[in-house]
């Protein structure tokens, strides 16, 4: 049985149909020769791999018009044949046998089909971005997770005083989790915390920074797409938040970063238009283009924001990947306040969407300006 994601298990031969089908509309008939048996005379040399000497009988060209040379398919796919030096003729089928069937194993899985089945349950750790109530007793999660990206599940029956998962499945709550696979959504079965960064809790601005730093994940990513870096850049910049860390410096450090591991990172060195090398001088940050503009092309597109020469040489000792090192950094309020509008304008740009709980820190951080010493909830 093979099953594609997604998708009820299917006959194999049902599901390689399909699968022709789709791929190779314009595929010709398969050839009438019977499968394991040694070209014929005469026959097109692009059925025999040119660097491992396979040779693909008709059943297992799939369908594949002629035009489709086999050496190049062969190599695409990067399998080592365990016969490499196998002859098209003069071996028996069992001789072929394996190398035939990792050609096939490969083939399948790239083009999405799983022919293994995955287990009904799995083990993950996450962080818990978002919630919602569900029903009347339930919740839908939003996980982040290391090794299978952001997913949601459904946590039955935990709104009840009587649950024990409750406690596991708050915000910003980093926990090991037993999920069963589901149809549309997973079904979480158990959790334990790993850490519910309780300091973090206490004091509602860093709270704030918390669901701001959670916002963007949930925003920048797509479900089911693992990326283990940006997930251990969550976690380590709650840590850093929850054991009293500057939440400025964290915030700017998370969201650049964030931006290099989505793929958007924004270009600190050279003038975006013209390519030419940024000189100390009066610069300008495009978020449209995606990094800084040198003073002769900044005049060429609308929307620029004016940016500092400190504030260049910020973000460039923001971009490096030692925080340690990036801690040293001492901004002023004016500088961290030109940081902060042109990584904000640079996400809007990349998210199509407004932050909504980037409002949010900035009320907070006026009511703690107001009141150094306020903590908790603001009453």
């Amino acid at each position: 049985m093979l099953a594609v994601r997604g998708t009820k298990p299917l006959e194999s031969e049902q599901l390689l149909n399909d699968l022709y089908s789709l791929a190779w509309p314009q595929a010709t008939a398969p050839y009438s020769r019977d499968a394991g048996t040694s070209p014929r005379p005469g026959e097109s040399p692009s059925e025999t791999c040119a660097t491992c000497h396979f040779y693909m009988t008709s059943s297992e060209r799939m369908g594949m018009p002629h035009s489709l040379d086999v050496s190049a398919l062969c190599c695409r796919v990067n399998v080592h044949w365990e016969s490499a030096s196998l002859e098209a003729e003069g071996n028996s089928t069992a001789n072929r046998r394996t190398p035939r069937l990792l050609f096939i194993y490969s083939w399948l899985s790239i083009v999405g089909v799983s022919a293994v089945p995955q287990p009904r349950t799995y083990r993950t750790e996450a962080v818990i971005l978002r919630r919602h109530d569900y029903g009347e007793a339930d919740r839908i999660l939003t996980l982040y997770t290391p090794a299978f990206g952001k997913l949601r599940a459904i946590a039955k029956g935990v709104r009840r005083i009587t649950s024990r998962k409750a406690g596991h499945v708050e915000l910003l709550v980093r926990a090991k989790l037993l999920l069963a696979r589901g149809r549309e959504l997973d079904v979480l079965t158990q959790a334990e915390t790993i850490d519910a960064y309780i300091s973090l809790r206490d004091d509602l601005y860093l709270t704030a920074c918390g669901y701001f730093i959670a916002e963007l994940v949930d925003r920048s990513v797509a479900d089911r797409i693992e990326n283990p870096p940006l997930y251990q850049l969550l976690v380590s910049s709650l840590e850093r938040l929850a054991s009293g860390g500057r939440a400025d410096l964290t915030l700017r450090f998370f969201e650049l970063h964030l931006l290099s591991f989505i793929g958007y990172a924004p270009e600190l060195r050279r003038c975006v238009i013209c390519s030419n090398e940024i000189r100390p001088d009066a610069h300008a940050f495009a978020p449209s283009q995606g990094g800084t503009m040198c003073t002769g092309c900044a005049h060429r597109l609308p929307g620029v924001l004016a940016l500092s020469l400190n504030g260049l040489k910020a973000l460039r000792w923001l971009s490096q990947d030692d925080y340690d090192a990036v801690s040293r950094l001492r901004l002023t309020q004016d500088l961290s306040d030109e940081l902060e509008r042109i990584l904000h304008a640079q996400l809007r740009y990349v998210l199509e969407t407004e932050i909504k709980s980037a409002s949010f820190v900035n009320l907070v951080r006026g009511l703690k300006t107001i009141n150094p010493d306020a903590r908790g909830v603001l009453a």
